[in-house]
């Protein structure tokens, strides 16, 4: 619709602008932004001019420019969607910088207002926009190569130095991981900074990933990660927001605890669902353990199951129907 177009409903329709801040928010915010547009007069855009012209009722966004938003558009209502599941102690800045601020279940609401955060109006409990596709089962698994009957191991590090697994892993991630190429085939997806904060770590994993058979490097990795999810078996994380996604599909999880988290008051939130929940998995922190962990959760994806189980129904409740 334009600009100039009649609302659909004049009574209940506004016109709602969905600004993406950094390209791997586009399909964080892309199920909110399909559900819209038949009701409101829409606009999904990264253009801050464009956002201008809109002349928004309400802005809808999953980081932290809605501070700035405010301050450019203090008529428009603003809606905070969030763009994971933890805190890394940035989860409080962002709550408080919107009007409403989109959490996965009650019981999320009752995580902050605990700490006495709290958005500018209200939390809105609806789910969680980015899993709703997963939810209705409607992602394609992404083709890997790999042979036929071959477990496949997603490897999703964070970006934060201190609370990172990829400092744990040395020089070669892959033999890190998976020592034995016959064993599984490795997906490396990095987090979507690590690129521009750690270059290195992309000229690491790629030396890796070239020295091994029956590896992928992903390295747009802007690119959703939901594809990915769908085609592994089991996932190694660390303490990003994705270990907690992965509960969609109620597989394996192993989990590198960095020691130097203790270290990092800036990203370290040891109250965060993040290091509350490491019982959905196989938690390492000495990282000779990694290639055992990773052969027993492929080999017993039953184990942690209730954990994982007990996480889901407290992190996502009944919200769970991909109709966020």
């Amino acid at each position: 619709m334009a600009l100039d177009d009649p609302l659909p409903d004049p009574e209940t329709s506004r016109r709602v602008v969905f600004h993406v801040k950094s390209r791997f928010h586009a399909p964080i915010l892309k199920p909110g932004w399909e559900q819209a547009r038949p009701h409101h007069v829409t606009l999904f855009t990264n253009d801050v001019e464009e956002v201008l012209a809109h002349q928004p009722d309400v802005v809808v966004a999953c980081d932290s420019q809605l501070v700035s938003m405010r301050r450019i558009l203090p008529e428009a209502f603003t809606v905070n969607t969030r763009h994971g599941l933890i805190s890394k102690l940035h989860a409080a800045s962002l709550a408080k910088s919107a009007d409403y601020f989109c959490v996965a279940s009650p019981s999320q609401v009752d995580w902050f207002r605990d700490r006495d955060i709290a958005p500018r109006k209200d939390f809105w409990p609806i789910g969680y926009l980015q899993l709703d596709p997963l939810f209705r089962g409607e992602v394609k698994p992404v083709s890997t190569g790999a042979p036929a009957g071959m477990p496949v191991v997603l490897f999703t590090p964070t970006h934060g130095e201190a609370i990172s697994g990829v400092p744990m892993l040395g020089e070669d991630p892959v033999a890190a991981i998976r020592p034995n190429p016959n064993d599984a085939f490795v997906i490396i997806k990095p987090h979507p900074e690590i690129p521009l904060r750690h270059p290195e770590w992309m000229d690491r994993f790629r030396v890796s990933a070239a020295l091994h058979e029956n590896v992928m490097l992903v390295t747009d990795t802007h690119a959703s990660i939901d594809a990915y999810m769908a085609a592994s078996d089991i996932m190694v994380s660390d303490c990003s927001s994705v270990m907690l996604s992965y509960l969609a599909l109620d597989r394996p999880l192993v989990l590198l605890s960095n020691q130097q988290r203790f270290d990092s008051p800036e990203r370290f939130d040891r109250e965060g669902p993040e290091w509350q929940w490491r019982s959905i998995g196989e938690d390492v922190e000495d990282i000779a353990n990694l290639p055992a962990a990773v052969i027993n959760a492929i080999g017993s994806p039953g184990s942690h199951a209730e954990a994982r189980e007990t996480a889901r129904q407290h992190i996502f409740g009944e919200l769970t129907d991909g109709r966020t």
